[in-house]
């Protein structure tokens, strides 16, 4: 199991992810993002024994107030398995 953490431009194509092995240190990184990173979500991964995503978890999340995140929550929040 690992923890993710996307984020990015809310409705755009341009987003980075980073992994940790500890919840706790995601959750760290997620609450220390640059605050132009309006659209982030932090999630938990689950794999099946091929090694591929099995099951996304959202466990934080934020997205950019007063716009349609639409877009952003599609591609972030909802599995896509």
């Amino acid at each position: 199991m690992k923890y993710s953490v996307v984020y990015g431009v809310n409705n755009s194509h341009m987003t980075e992810a980073e992994l940790f092995d500890l919840y706790r240190d995601a959750k760290k990184f997620f609450n220390e993002l640059e605050a132009k990173f309006e659209s982030k979500i932090c999630q938990k991964l689950s794999f099946d024994n091929n090694g591929i995503v099995s099951k996304k978890v959202p466990k934080l999340f934020k997205f950019e107030s007063g716009t349609d995140n639409t877009l952003m929550l599609k591609s972030l929040a909802l599995p896509q398995i």
